[in-house]
């Protein structure tokens, strides 16, 4: 194995500082996404497996140069972050209506309190906010906020760590919580009364028409890049703060595709096929150089014992809210168990939960909540992590 590594650095180490990262970058995507697809009784990390691959090569003696790693994930956040805001922008506005209204108030509720509960944890043992907020970020499977949270703390490797360490907090924990509310909402296992129009939102998004210029669209993509950078990189200045604050390359870019991307064929939008393409591309190098960046600190914090500790934070942040929110709404609403569930699954943004409801039944009920607060819980947790980590550098 010593020889293979050897062998695999002498040769990376023959190129030239940047092909020798575009190739480690390359092969720590590549092994990532293999790693995500196995499958477990139902539960694949997915794209995340790109950051437990990163996690791997420096501590092999395999790295990249840290500028040049800065840059790359820098550049692929902007880009995943503006094709988020498309994708859920012509959804975002409709989940105010009907049921969904009812349902978002319960997500903001579980978006709130475990932000609270990450917060509370910074305060009481004095961990520094950003890791905190790599924890709720990791306990939550949002990697958007992680974005966020890495954007405004570039100098704490600790983030990327946090969040590696608490995924499975965010993934399991969902699916824990549904076991316990199917066992005590038998009597409201009946068809869901939520009206299906999310679906098919949804639906008709993703069967919106193709332009047929691939230039132009290109153009509108740097066009909109653009304007979210700026958006981004402005100081705005609110009464009683002493200092201006920027938006960053996450907000900025997010608030700029909402706008524009709120109708589904507009002129902004882009295909649903190159907007998947170029939001799997972004997420998947942003996430391939946290795991590079952060891999000794992640053999670190398991050598001095804070990952251990983290991955009880994550538990406390992941399974207080929703099981809080999930009790009370079995309580006083007139949720059954499938749209509860479906709430529990999208305001956690975890796609393994929203997987095992559809294998349990009432496949429209569950995607219905889970579409109806998906869009808002999306930006909310971009925009609170954003937002604490401002307040905290006041």
């Amino acid at each position: 194995m010593e020889t293979v590594l050897h062998f695999i650095t002498d040769l990376l180490n023959s190129f030239g500082e940047s092909a020798r990262s575009i190739l480690l970058i390359a092969w720590t995507a590549f092994v990532g996404l293999s790693i995500g697809s196995i499958t477990i009784k139902g539960i694949r990390l997915g794209i995340a497996g790109c950051i437990f691959s990163g996690l791997i090569w420096p501590n092999l003696g395999l790295t990249v140069d840290i500028e040049f790693l800065d840059f790359v994930k820098d550049a692929s956040l902007i880009l995943f972050i503006y094709m988020i805001g498309l994708w859920v922008g012509p959804n975002f506005f409709q989940a105010f209506k009907k049921e969904g209204l009812h349902l978002n108030l319960l997500s903001l509720a579980v978006v709130i309190l475990g932000s609270l509960v990450a917060v509370a944890i910074a305060k009481i043992t004095a961990l520094p906010l950003s890791t905190a907020m790599g924890i709720l970020a990791g306990a939550v499977v949002n990697t958007p906020a992680l974005a966020a949270a890495e954007q405004l703390a570039a100098n704490n490797p600790d983030v990327g760590v946090a969040y590696a360490v608490t995924y499975p907090c965010g993934v399991l924990g969902p699916i824990f919580v549904i076991l316990i509310l199917k066992h005590f909402c038998q009597k409201k296992l009946a068809s869901s009364s939520l009206s299906t129009s999310p679906v098919r939102d949804l639906v008709d998004l993703t069967g919106a028409k193709t332009r047929n210029n691939p230039d132009r669209q290109a153009q509108m993509i740097f066009l909109g890049l653009l304007l979210g950078i700026i958006l981004g990189l402005c100081p705005i200045k609110f009464p009683g703060m002493p200092v201006a604050f920027k938006l960053g390359l996450a907000a900025g870019p997010l608030l700029i595709a909402l706008f524009l991307g709120r109708r589904p064929n507009g002129l902004w939008q882009v295909s649903p096929r190159n907007n998947l393409i170029l939001r799997e591309i972004g997420i998947v190098l942003f996430l391939s150089c946290v795991g590079l960046k952060s891999g000794v600190s992640f053999r670190n914090a398991f050598a001095n014992g804070a990952g251990a500790l983290w991955l009880f934070y994550g538990l406390l942040v992941t399974m207080i809210p929703i099981s809080l929110v999930a009790c009370l709404a079995f309580k006083f609403s007139k949720l059954n168990f499938f749209q509860i569930s479906g709430m529990v699954a999208g305001s956690m943004t975890d796609p393994a939960a929203l997987a095992y409801l559809n294998k349990i039944g009432n496949v429209a009920g569950s995607a219905a909540s889970y579409v109806a607060v998906y869009p808002l819980t999306m930006i909310l947790r971009v925009l609170v992590v954003q937002i604490i980590l401002l307040l905290g550098h006041l």
